[in-house]
């Protein structure tokens, strides 16, 4: 798994959180920018991902690396936020006994 982006001290159950009602929005047809933001950092935004309409692909974006320019799919993309939320709170139940 290649890492994307590193925020040091970000709060992973609230991105998740975010990225779950943004990706129920994709499947219901609302496609419209990712951007997430969080009270532990005063610049923003953390992290952005902005849909092309045409291409139906993304392009991610952060404040904190702002050399990051990645576009792809909107298919495989939205495939791997999932896998993400998936392994996250698959090791939250396994490792902390934390149901979400």
């Amino acid at each position: 798994t290649q890492a994307l982006l590193q925020i040091d001290d970000c709060l992973l159950v609230e991105l998740a959180l975010a990225l779950q009602k943004w990706l129920f929005q994709v499947e219901c047809g609302v496609l419209k920018d990712f951007y997430y933001t969080s009270q532990d950092f005063e610049e923003e935004p953390i992290l952005l991902f902005q849909i092309h309409q045409q291409t139906q692909s993304v392009r991610v974006s952060s404040i904190l690396e702002p050399t990051i320019t990645i576009s792809d799919k909107l298919i495989y993309f939205t495939e791997q936020c999932y896998i993400y939320i998936d392994q996250l709170f698959a090791e939250l139940n396994s490792k902390h006994h934390i149901y979400l």
